[in-house]
């Protein structure tokens, strides 16, 4: 995708090194260290969200959701919050990338760990937020044994 196309997404979104729409963590990470602290916007149907269980979930409500470790987008986002707009459906409320520490280290050790080595691959930059334009429908992944979910 050469030409004006290109340069006008550049131009759209800054942070985006490679044009693909999502936040890589080198981006994630470079916008920190560059963006002097300007927001991003990111597209919600584009996160990562199919390993997340719904089940019980109440429509209208928000729930906090840890993409880390079974998520392709965990390392840049973290801890989420969404709300649940039914049909397996959400909206993700705005978050800000940052290396803060929840709690003591020892509250959530494997997190505040994760935050540290963060911060130091990051170095020094400027938290900024993320918004989230649109919907985004998880999808459970082929194969997925429901049955799990009613024990």
């Amino acid at each position: 995708m050469d030409g004006p196309m290109q340069k006008n997404q550049q131009q759209k979104n800054p942070w985006d090194t490679n044009g693909d729409g999502k936040m890589s963590l080198s981006e994630a990470n470079n916008w920190y260290r560059t963006g002097d602290g300007k927001a991003v916007t990111l597209d919600a149907s584009k996160i990562d969200l199919n390993n997340v269980n719904t089940k019980g979930w109440v429509k209208g409500k928000t729930y906090n959701v840890q993409t880390l470790v079974n998520s392709s987008d965990g390392r840049v986002l973290g801890n989420i919050t969404v709300k649940y707009l039914g049909n397996n459906q959400v909206s993700i409320l705005a978050d800000t990338y940052n290396f803060e520490q929840h709690g003591k280290f020892t509250d959530s050790p494997f997190r505040n760990a994760a935050t540290v080595l963060g911060k130091w691959a990051a170095g020094e930059g400027q938290q900024y937020q993320i918004n989230f334009k649109g919907i985004n429908t998880i999808i459970r992944p082929k194969g997925y044994d429901f049955t799990k979910d009613l024990k």
